[in-house]
C-alpha cells in the first residue's frame, strides 16, 4: 500500500486540518482495534449465551436506544470515516460491498437521520450477523494499517483513526447504560476491588461547604486552542475550541456531591409532591412519568429499606454513595430544596484546574486510577469519602469532581465565540446545541482518553439513564 488515508480527502477538509502535527505509532492504533474487537466479542457473547436475543432489539423510555442501534452505529462510524477516506474502500469485493450497503450504508445507523425512537424497528439480520459483521470490519481496518508504509501514521490519519477510537470510548460507555437499565448482567467481570456491598452505611454524612476565593484570579479559560495537541490529547474536540475566558466569581461549593442519604431527605420531605421545588417542565415531566424517586430506587415497605438497582442486582441502598440516574430536572430542584444551585461550566473548571494552574484536581499526573474511580477499575461507583481517592481532591479539598459519575451543570451546550465545525465529524457538536446541558467530570465507566477537565459532555434535560449526579453551589 502506497497511499495514505488522506488520499481520498476532499482539498477543503485538507486544508482546514492543516494545523495537524502529531503522529503516533501505528501499533499503538492496531493494538487499539484489537482491544475493540476483543470488548465487542466478550460483551455481546456473554449476553447471547444468557439473553435472548430480542434482547438487542429491546428499548423503552428509559434506555436511549438497542443494543443493535448501538453496534451498527459505532461500525458505521468506522466505515464512513475510515474506509470511506481510503482507497481501499472502493476495492472491497462485490458481495461485501452488498453487506455493507445492506447493514451500514443504509440509513438504519446514522443517528441524525434514525431518532431514537425509530431505532428499535430496525430488525433486518440477526444480531449474530451484525456481531461478525463488525469483527470484520474492525479487523479490515486492522490489516490495512499492517500495510501501512511508515510506523508513524501521518497527522491526518492519525486524527481520523483517534477520533473513530474516541467515539467508540464515547459508546462503549452506552454499552453499560443500555444493559444497566435492561437489569441483565454486568457485560464484563471488572476488577471491582473497591466496591464491597456488604458495608452498607445509612448514615448522611456531613457535607460542609468550602468557600471558593476567586479573588485575584477569577479569569478561567473554559476552551481551548485548536492546534494544543498535548501528549495525552492527540485531539481537541469542535465544541472545545476556541478558547473562551470566563469570569469567575468567588463561590461556595459542597466538599462533596450529593450523597443518596442527602437525597432520600429530599425525598421524605416531600420533595417529589411539593410543586415549589421544580420548573414548570421539571414538574411537567415529573407528573407525566409519575416518579416519585429516582428511576434506579426501590422502597420495600415490609423492610422500611431503600434499594437501588444496579444491572441484574437488588442492593441494599449505601447512603454514602453519589446519587446518580437523576434527571437535570431533578437535579435542579434538589438544588432549590437546599436553597443552592447546580455549578455551572466555569466554576467546575474553575475547581478541576485549581484556577486554571493544573490539568486536574490533584495535579498533573495523568496516572487517573490513582486518584479517582475511573476507566473501569471498579464497575459501580464507590462512597463518596473513601479512603483510596483521598489525594484526588483538589487545593480546596473538594472531593469527587472526577470519577464515578458526571455532574448536572446549570450551563447550556453552546458553541464558543468562532465555533468552527470539525470537518471530519462534522454532526458531533451542533446539531445537539442549546437542547443539552452540559455535565461535567467523568464515570466509573469511561476512558481515561476521556477523563480532562475541559470535555464537554451533554445530555438533555429528561436523561437519567446515564451515570449523573449532582453538585451544589451557592453564591457569596
Amino acid at each position: 500500500m502506497t497511499h495514505q488515508i488522506s488520499d481520498n480527502l476532499e482539498k477543503n477538509k485538507l486544508e482546514k486540518l492543516n494545523y495537524l502535527s502529531t503522529r503516533v505509532d501505528k501499533k499503538e492504533i492496531i493494538q487499539e482495534l484489537h482491544s475493540c474487537i476483543v470488548f465487542y466479542k466478550e460483551v455481546f457473547n456473554k449476553i447471547l449465551e444468557n439473553e435472548n436475543e430480542i434482547m438487542f432489539y429491546y428499548t423503552n423510555k428509559n434506555i436511549p436506544h438497542p443494543l443493535h442501534f448501538e453496534l451498527g452505529h459505532v461500525i458505521h462510524f468506522f466505515e464512513y470515516h475510515f474506509l470511506g477516506n481510503t482507497k481501499k474502500y472502493s476495492n472491497i469485493k462485490t458481495e461485501k460491498k452488498e453487506l455493507l450497503n445492506k447493514i451500514s450504508r443504509s440509513n438504519n445507523f446514522d443517528s441524525l437521520i434514525n431518532k431514537p425512537h425509530q431505532r428499535s424497528e430496525n430488525y433486518v439480520y440477526s444480531f449474530k450477523e451484525q456481531l461478525n459483521y463488525a469483527v470484520e470490519v474492525l479487523g479490515d481496518i486492522r490489516n490495512e494499517l499492517e500495510l501501512y508504509p511508515d510506523d508513524l501514521l501521518s497527522p491526518l490519519d492519525t486524527y481520523i483513526l483517534k477520533l473513530c477510537l474516541l467515539h467508540y470510548e464515547m459508546h462503549k460507555e452506552v454499552i453499560y447504560f443500555i444493559t444497566n437499565q435492561q437489569h441483565i448482567e454486568l457485560p464484563l467481570t471488572l476488577e471491582n476491588k473497591n466496591v464491597n456491598y456488604k458495608e452498607i452505611s445509612n448514615l448522611c454524612i456531613q457535607n460542609d461547604w468550602i468557600y471558593i476565593n476567586t479573588e485575584g484570579n477569577n479569569s478561567i479559560d473554559i476552551g481551548c486552542s485548536r492546534n494544543q495537541n498535548t501528549e495525552n490529547r492527540i485531539l481537541i474536540f469542535d465544541n472545545e475550541c476556541p478558547s473562551n475566558m470566563k469570569n469567575v466569581g468567588s463561590f461556595y461549593c459542597q466538599k462533596y456531591p450529593v450523597t443518596y442519604g442527602e437525597y432520600i431527605q429530599f425525598i421524605n420531605n416531600g420533595g417529589y409532591t411539593n410543586k415549589d421545588y421544580w420548573t414548570f417542565e421539571g414538574w411537567k415531566w415529573r407528573e407525566e412519568n409519575k416518579l416519585c424517586h429516582p428511576i434506579n430506587l426501590i422502597y420495600k415497605n415490609d423492610e422500611c429499606k431503600w434499594y437501588r438497582k444496579h444491572f441484574n442486582k437488588i442492593i441494599e441502598l449505601d447512603y454514602e454513595l453519589p446519587v446518580v440516574h437523576v434527571s437535570h430536572y431533578e437535579a435542579t430542584a434538589y438544588a432549590k430544596y437546599m436553597d443552592a444551585r447546580l455549578i455551572c461550566e466555569e466554576e467546575y473548571v474553575y475547581l478541576t484546574t485549581n484556577g486554571g494552574v493544573t490539568e486536574y484536581p490533584w495535579g498533573n499526573n495523568r496516572d487517573i486510577q490513582e486518584y479517582c474511580n475511573s476507566d473501569y477499575i471498579n464497575s459501580d461507583v464507590i462512597k463518596v469519602n473513601n479512603e483510596l481517592h483521598k489525594n484526588g481532591s483538589n487545593k480546596w479539598s473538594v472531593y469527587g469532581l472526577m470519577g464515578d459519575c458526571w455532574y448536572w451543570t446549570s450551563s447550556r451546550f453552546a458553541p464558543f465565540d468562532g465555533f468552527i465545525i470539525d470537518p471530519i465529524y462534522d454532526t458531533f457538536s451542533y446539531p445537539f446545541f442549546y437542547d443539552r446541558f452540559i455535565v461535567k467530570g467523568s464515570s466509573w465507566c469511561m476512558s481515561k482518553d476521556l477523563v480532562y477537565s475541559k470535555y464537554r459532555n451533554s445530555q438533555e434535560p429528561d436523561k437519567c439513564f446515564h451515570f449523573t449526579g449532582i453538585r451544589l453551589c451557592k453564591d457569596v
